[in-house]
């Protein structure tokens, strides 16, 4: 019983990664409009920082400013998980 159910949660963990991919690949978002808006002469001739939506540019700098404080709160939070069971026989029982 247990291979099974360890089978399926790995077909399972698998295939909804190649599901999500093949759904986000066949659609067009909105951003794609956006993109196929613009003229060759306009790609060519502007700046990139022009051709962008300035509050879409905004949200990537703020995300991107937060990646390394998130993970490496992330790593305190596992390493302080993986002391607290360790120290009190918590990780033997699991």
């Amino acid at each position: 019983m247990r291979i099974l159910c360890g089978l399926l949660f790995a077909v399972a963990l698998l295939a909804v990664p190649a599901v999500a991919g093949a759904a986000a690949g066949v659609r067009p978002n909105a951003l794609d409009f956006r993109v196929d808006t613009l003229s060759n002469r306009a790609i060519l001739t502007q700046p990139a920082t022009a051709l962008v939506d300035p509050a879409r540019q905004d949200a990537a700098l703020r995300r991107a400013h937060w990646t390394l404080p998130g993970w490496i709160l992330i790593l305190v939070c596992e390493s302080a998980a993986l002391f607290y069971l360790w120290s009190s026989g918590g990780a033997a029982r699991l």
